[in-house]
């Protein structure tokens, strides 16, 4: 965060990229810095490196209720990642357009209520 207000003084910042996901929200208070000032939020490893969309998970349930392989929870989770796809950098054309398809993922109430409260934390 102090390096988000360090820039801020200097520059307008577009958008901020960190690792984000289930799992980690340590990001968290940069995510709503981002929010209140419209800069964009890039989440790094927003499934945890493919962790989080693993067979019998949260996100696995949810993918097959919606017919596609992994919903982006990213974009769900906040307005600073609207219209960000999850991984800009992909090298993969299956992954990217995967991210495209995510992007137009419309997630229930109740699954996004099951996403937010995250996975249950196990190695």
């Amino acid at each position: 965060m102090d390096q988000l207000e360090e820039a801020c003084r200097y520059v307008d910042v577009p958008t901020v990229q960190n690792q984000y996901n289930l799992l980690n929200r340590r990001s968290e208070a940069v995510l709503e810095r981002c929010e209140r000032a419209s800069i964009g939020f890039i989440a790094w490893f927003p499934i945890a490196n493919g962790r989080l969309a693993r067979p019998g998970g949260i996100l696995d349930s949810i993918a097959q209720q919606l017919a596609r392989r992994r919903p982006s929870w990213p974009l769900h989770a906040a307005p600073a990642f609207a219209g960000s796809a999850p991984n800009p950098g992909t090298s993969s054309v299956v992954h990217l357009e995967e991210n495209v398809a995510a992007a137009r993922l419309q997630l229930s109430d109740e699954q996004r209520r099951q996403l937010t409260q995250g996975p249950t934390r196990s190695p």
